[in-house]
């Protein structure tokens, strides 16, 4: 002989099934946003020096690494190129990239900024840098070890580029458009 179910049972089965709905949205209401881990921008041509003029960017980051290409409108020996990633704190990482000696040169700062802006000129073994004239494109990998303000984990970071002539303080200069970018939950 079968027996009837209790009134309760199916009543609890639906107030389950409702909390279970409910706690599923609201973890989605609740997590944090995600943004972008990669991104493209353009610029305005002509709105600098041809040998300095920053014509489209795209950037990525990841726990390993963060990625910077740029394309000018004509790559020259004295056009000097600078990537940074800014970790919305109080200091950021500079990639520094140039000709001298007809050899390309990358160097990678930690830029700090707390009490005055001072750069400190970091080792990085894993620096990739393709520097191609007939494309009038740079290209830089930078291991995410050798940032000391952006670190895995935190973010966003704000993607910034900017060229200079010979990288001279205070001489004429182009920038990309900044972007946010974050892989906190990467």
């Amino acid at each position: 002989m079968r027996r009837p179910l209790p009134a309760v049972v199916p009543v609890l089965t639906a107030v389950a099934v409702s909390l279970v709905l409910t706690l599923s949205g609201s973890a989605s209401v609740a997590a944090k946003p995600k943004h972008p881990d990669h991104a493209s921008v353009t610029d305005k041509r002509g709105d600098a020096p041809a040998g300095i003029d920053l014509l489209s960017g795209t950037y990525s980051i990841t726990r390993k690494k963060a990625v910077w290409s740029v394309r000018l409108a004509r790559l020259t020996e004295t056009t000097f190129v600078a990537f940074e990633s800014w970790p919305l704190n109080s200091a950021w990482d500079r990639i520094a990239v140039f000709r001298e000696g007809g050899k390309t040169v990358g160097r990678v700062y930690f830029v700090d900024n707390e009490e005055e802006t001072t750069p400190y000129l970091r080792k990085c073994p894993g620096l990739k840098i393709t520097w191609k004239p007939s494309k009038a494109k740079v290209r830089v990998v930078v291991p995410r070890g050798c940032m000391q303000a952006s670190l895995p984990g935190y973010g966003p970071y704000e993607f910034r580029v900017f060229s200079r002539f010979g990288g001279s303080r205070g001489g004429p200069g182009d920038t990309m458009r900044v972007k946010t970018l974050d892989v906190a939950g990467r």
